[in-house]
């Protein structure tokens, strides 16, 4: 039997493991709620016991069913029993969930006994009064330290801060980076100098192919806190991608990606994004140094890559099967986007355009009728990307509704 909660952070043993209880008397009832209530956590607790077919919850207007209660009678409120206890012991149980409000003897015996089970430490405050900073909440986490890391920490606001300048903010920069409260930076502006500079002490696999960085993260290596640069646009472009069918298994054989910008940076992050699709053929727009393409010709081997000097050379070299373009949304030597999707789209063999420009009504007057062409505009791509950068600071899964909500 595999461990859910080893397995989920074997590669981080930083990382904490948060359970969310369920309980609603029908689980129905939160369903309006549970992609909001899911984020953070990693395992649902279905509280069975607190179930009930009058979908309220139990009370003393609101008894559970006599055969329940009897039970409880029978074991005489001594709950947990001991001899279930010694079971759970015996049988080797991974985790024995421990209510610290018990018996210090019973504790102590549960350490002394528990051998390789682990004991997860829990304390309910039936009151609702409690307060995170009480001394009564102290008194209780002591007790819980005893039996390891049991409370994780508290969602506390996270303060957000902007450092634009020249070389004379290196040192101001390389100070807030190595501060031991620093939880990781967003580089507005891709740089391929981070890692020169000596900002960071590793870089992604990602960034070594692509050779820019856009985010910087803060890991856990053997016990100390490194810095790692990474770049998470190219997941964007790739999760726009898949959600349009243009990835893996759903993509077609010989289809084409089309990559509009004169930056070698942003050519270099769509050319990594494509390749991890399965695209092997990339048309380039608007690159006014050809050494440019020579080079990531060299950093992409397993990718044709050529440069498209006029619309009709581009449509030439098309097949008809769908295509994924990529662009700035900007006009490339003359070659001006909404054209380029305006002769794309009026094949109708469909694709996805995802557009780092603005949302701009053009683009979409054209996809608008075609519901075989998927357009994402810059709002998509920020949503996606702050999820991106959330997930990759924190460690845990976005809160993608409320993000939706917000931006």
């Amino acid at each position: 039997m595999s461990d859910i909660i080893f397995d989920n952070h074997r590669s981080d043993g930083s990382c904490q493991t948060f359970i969310i209880p369920l309980t609603y008397p029908n689980i129905s009832l939160g369903a309006e709620n549970i992609t909001r209530i899911e984020y953070g956590g990693d395992i649902w607790e279905l509280r069975v016991d607190l179930l009930s077919n009058s979908q309220r919850p139990i009370g003393k207007t609101n008894l559970p069913p006599l055969e329940y209660v009897e039970q409880q009678v029978k074991l005489a409120a001594n709950f947990p029993m001991t001899p279930a206890l010694d079971l759970m012991l015996m049988a080797g149980c991974q985790y024995i969930d421990v209510e610290i409000e018990w018996p210090r003897s019973l504790l102590h015996t549960l350490l002394a006994k528990k051998e390789a089970t682990k004991l997860v430490a829990s304390y309910h405050d039936w009151t609702g009064n409690t307060r995170w900073t009480s001394p009564v909440l102290q008194e209780r986490y002591a007790v819980a330290d005893a039996f390891g890391g049991t409370l994780g920490d508290l969602g506390l606001p996270h303060s957000v801060s902007f450092l634009a300048g020249n070389q004379q903010t290196e040192q101001a920069l390389n100070q807030l980076l190595r501060n031991p409260a620093f939880g990781g930076a967003a580089l507005i502006a891709a740089s391929s100098g981070v890692n020169e500079l000596g900002l960071v002490d590793s870089i992604s696999d990602a960034v070594k192919q692509i050779g820019v960085v856009d985010a910087i993260i803060v890991k856990e290596v053997n016990g100390e806190l490194q810095l790692v640069g990474d770049n998470l646009t190219w997941k964007v472009i790739h999760s726009c991608a898949v959600r349009a069918g243009l990835g893996g298994a759903l993509l077609d054989k010989g289809a084409t990606a089309v990559i509009g910008g004169k930056d070698r940076k942003f050519t270099a992050i769509v050319c990594y994004a494509v390749k991890q699709l399965g695209f092997t053929t990339v048309r380039c727009i608007g690159h006014d140094d050809g050494d440019r393409l020579g080079d990531l010709a060299v950093a992409f081997p397993d990718i044709k890559i050529q440069e498209a000097d006029s619309l009709d050379s581009l449509l030439k070299d098309l097949t008809n099967n769908r295509a994924l373009i990529v662009c700035s949304g900007i006009a490339f030597a003359g070659i001006k986007v909404n054209a380029v999707v305006h002769a794309l789209s009026a094949r109708d063999n469909g694709g996805a355009i995802i557009d780092f420009d603005a949302d701009r009504g053009a683009l979409a007057g054209i996809v608008s009728n075609r519901p075989m062409w998927k357009l994402f505009g810059s709002s998509s791509i920020l949503k996606e990307l702050t999820c991106r950068h959330s997930t990759a600071w924190t460690g845990r899964k976005a809160p993608e509704s409320i993000v939706m909500d917000v931006i």
